[in-house]
């Protein structure tokens, strides 16, 4: 496994991907022009979007046991690989942070398209593909949680690429915030 990784989430900022030639994990539905080696996925709306839309996925997929049997219980069939324990209000991207971090010792994650690190922008690329009737204020539980995985993880940095300058409210000396202006 290399030792740096890109990992995309479905804000806004995932526009800005480029692929660099990391090994890159993709959370859920990835826009058609990301190239990806494996899925991060945590809840059952992806799966069902998968088959409403007749979709495969063809690289393994990080996911809970329910996700995995929801996919088998669909006809998903892929390599499904339910490496997550099930946590409450944690996102595909924590998961993957979480997962890479402890069992791959990575040094240096580049995350895209996290833009509810450092806004309160909670839209995905993916409300257009996945319709989601209500999205609770969820900053409130994902920003306490990407501190704590910032804290548990500080010899890997963690570079969240941004469509504007940001002033980091984050202490850790292991979070960076990259420009793309």
């Amino acid at each position: 496994m290399a030792k740096i990784i890109n990992i995309v989430g479905n804000g806004a900022g995932s526009r800005l991907f480029k692929h660099m030639g990391l090994f890159t994990v993709a959370c859920n539905i990835p826009p058609k022009n990301i190239q990806y080696n494996t899925l991060s996925i945590i809840d059952n709306q992806p799966i069902l979007w998968m088959k409403t839309n007749s979709w495969q996925p063809r690289v393994p997929v990080l996911c809970t046991e329910s996700v995995k049997n929801m996919a088998q219980s669909k006809g998903r069939t892929g390599d499904w690989r339910p490496v997550y324990e099930k946590t409450s209000r944690w996102n595909s991207g924590h998961y993957a942070v979480k997962f890479f971090c402890e069992t791959q010792s990575v040094e240096q994650i580049h995350l895209w398209g996290f833009d509810s690190v450092y806004t309160e922008d909670l839209t995905s690329v993916q409300d257009s593909v996945i319709i989601r009737h209500r999205r609770p204020n969820l900053n409130q539980h994902w920003r306490p949680i990407w501190n704590t995985l910032f804290d548990s993880f500080p010899n890997t940095e963690m570079i969240f690429h941004t469509n504007t300058r940001i002033n980091s409210a984050y202490e850790q000396a292991n979070v960076k915030f990259k420009s793309h202006t």
